[in-house]
């Protein structure tokens, strides 16, 4: 069990809290990729009165979308340097889910020092290069948001309208995570009943109205139509007519897929071996239960 009355602890946490602090200010600082620049150009675009789908045929465009309020108020607040204050409160915002990160993990992780590496680890990993939220690293933060969500549901304390959101958001920022909405429906249907789809889709139309209809409106079905076929055509996704050439570009393409995938996978298999060697040297470190539960239960006699 972590104490903060014994210095080692103490000083190791605040160790491993200023490598990530020192990290996250480099990265702040100077940190820069193309990423950020097509997010940054994105989102100027969409202030200066371009409309998503009809105007841009980027198929990570509403993404942007979601961060272009934030970056409208860092133009007003600071013209001279708005990515400098965008950054900031990406930074803030990463801690914020961080602290939120290390409250879940407390109810299944009897040790408060893996709890709070757990959490650094977090914020050193998914901001890669750059610390400003660009696609992937919104998608990597809602897919915290909703592994949390789905794990407090399976343990009866979290929102099927909270994970409808979540889901959403990800699809907003990679629109190929929609393949998971057949899996999420069985789930939602085991744990809060056919009722509880309704639930669980509310924010998802809601989200899919706010994108669709402004488009609708102004182009009508024909306008959508086509700026559907103009994302799918883009440089970095289109297609060949050839059959063949489709099935070597998607060869190619889930090949990249499987690689990180594999990247993944070697990564879990060395935290579980990790995992396997703390728990053989202190087996009273994970908890079955949520803490409470935990300390309720009482040995029969």
């Amino acid at each position: 069990m972590f104490c903060w009355r014994k210095r080692k602890h103490v000083v190791f946490v605040l160790v491993a809290f200023l490598i990530v602090l020192v990290e996250l200010a480099i990265k702040m600082l100077y940190g820069i990729d193309q990423d950020e620049q097509a997010i940054f150009c994105t989102m100027q675009r969409f202030i200066n009165g371009e409309l998503w789908l009809r105007d841009l045929y980027d198929p990570f465009q509403l993404a942007a979308l979601l961060m272009t309020p934030f970056f409208w108020f860092c133009n007003a607040i600071c013209p001279s340097n708005p990515v400098l204050l965008f950054r900031i409160i990406g930074i803030v915002a990463m801690f914020a889910v961080a602290l939120l990160l290390y409250r879940e993990s407390k109810h299944y992780i009897n040790n408060d020092i893996v709890c709070i590496l757990l959490s650094l680890c977090w914020l050193s990993i998914t901001p890669k290069f750059i610390i400003s939220f660009d696609h992937s690293h919104l998608f990597y933060t809602f897919l915290t948001l909703f592994l949390l969500e789905i794990l407090r549901t399976i343990n009866q304390r979290g929102s099927l309208i909270r994970i409808g959101l979540f889901f959403s958001l990800m699809v907003m920022c990679y629109p190929t995570m929609i393949l998971l909405v057949i899996p999420l429906i069985i789930f939602v249907v085991y744990y809060g009943r056919v009722k509880g789809l309704l639930t669980f889709f509310l924010p998802c139309m809601l989200l899919v109205c706010f994108v669709i209809f402004p488009v609708l409106i102004t182009e009508g079905i024909n306008g959508l139509k086509h700026s559907i076929r103009m994302i799918l055509a883009d440089g970095t996704h289109s297609l060949s007519d050839s059959i063949f050439n489709k099935i070597s570009n998607e060869s190619k393409y889930y090949y990249k897929v499987l690689k990180f995938a594999g990247y993944y996978i070697a990564a879990l298999v060395i935290e579980t071996v990790f995992a396997k060697i703390l728990l053989r040297y202190k087996p009273d470190i994970m908890m079955l239960g949520s803490k409470g539960h935990s300390e309720d239960a009482q040995p029969s006699v």
